[in-house]
């Protein structure tokens, strides 16, 4: 069964169906910014056997390689982050839109019974808290699980012994990351 957070989390996301598009360019954005983590490895790898080899022939086309992996980045990053906010954007002024057509639609008592600043407040502040919690969560789901993937195709073409005992690491951290996410989250709660 589906907790309430979930429904709830599911429930938000159906807004983001008629911008669907908009929502894959960000996607790729993020992905061409997590393909740049193994590549920027990789030209770190080459500068440290530069290093010690002392070979002078990369020392223009190294840093070439770096600039253009950090231009790269930025251009992924730029295109994700701007077209997540300008989803996150349409959501919230659909959202809004919603929220004032259903309070026109109420009757003079419900006016009399609730404050005006709390009215206001759904309006302004809870729509765009909501949304941007929303889309701030997909933002890092989607980037930093596109990064992991990244870096876990790179370190399995890299040495995939090693990388088979991280695996069977791997559970422990997340059972630890787990435990500590739910502490803070009940602490988050309590701040609220």
């Amino acid at each position: 069964m589906v907790d309430s957070d979930t429904r709830i989390y599911l429930r938000l996301l159906t807004y983001v169906r008629p911008y669907v598009f908009i929502f894959a360019l960000s996607i790729m954005g993020f992905l061409v910014f997590a393909a740049s983590q193994p590549a920027l490895a990789q030209v770190l790898a080459m500068l440290i056997n530069a290093i010690e080899s002392g070979d002078t022939d990369q020392r223009i086309i190294i840093p070439l390689l770096m600039m253009a992996i950090f231009a790269i980045r930025g251009f992924g990053s730029f295109i994700g982050n701007y077209f997540i906010a300008k989803v996150s954007l349409n959501i919230v002024h659909t959202l809004r839109v919603q929220l004032f057509n259903q309070l026109t639609t109420m009757p003079g008592s419900y006016f009399d019974q609730h404050n005006s600043g709390n009215l206001i407040s759904r309006i302004t502040y809870n729509v765009q808290g909501v949304t941007g919690a929303a889309t701030d969560a997909l933002k890092v789901l989607i980037r930093e699980g596109f990064t992991v993937l990244c870096l876990l195709v790179y370190l399995l073409w890299k040495d995939w012994k090693l990388t088979m005992v991280f695996l069977v690491i791997a559970p422990f951290i997340g059972l630890l990351v787990s435990i500590v996410g739910k502490r803070l989250k009940r602490l988050a709660s309590k701040i609220q």
